[in-house]
């Protein structure tokens, strides 16, 4: 199953994600045009719902049956697990918000908001809605 959903990196353009079922793609520019790579599954996750550019090169994918959130700090070239987001299934939506603000919408109850701007900082509220999720 392939998705459409691509990521496009301000003052990058040239450069986007894009995903299938449980693979990343990065396209670039080359000689003759644009090339997609095949960065392969990311850990033993099977779905990868969504993505996101946050600024400063940084980008997060959403993923499932695990609920994990992977960071790239390179436009999505590499990525690194930043662990599963409490007891939630999937990662089902991301977004930037600016001023450092992210929302992860989660499955089934919950959703997490980042406020340091980065992609880590962690905090948690005792609501059903909780804040900070990169660790």
């Amino acid at each position: 199953m392939s998705h459409k959903l691509s990521l496009n990196a301000p003052r990058r353009p040239a450069l986007s994600m894009s995903f299938s079922a449980h693979k990343l793609w990065w396209k670039y520019p080359d000689k003759t045009g644009l090339v997609w790579d095949d960065l392969g599954q990311q850990d033993t996750e099977t779905r990868i719902y969504s993505l996101a550019y946050l600024e400063n090169r940084i980008s997060l994918a959403g993923t499932a049956p695990n609920a994990k959130i992977f960071r790239s700090i390179d436009y999505g070239l590499t990525w690194t697990d930043l662990g599963r987001q409490g007891t939630e299934y999937y990662i089902q939506s991301l977004a930037y918000l600016e001023n450092g603000i992210a929302l992860a919408g989660t499955g089934p109850k919950t959703a997490f908001c980042n406020q340091d701007g980065n992609g880590r900082g962690r905090s948690r509220a005792k609501s059903r809605y909780r804040r900070g999720f990169f660790d």
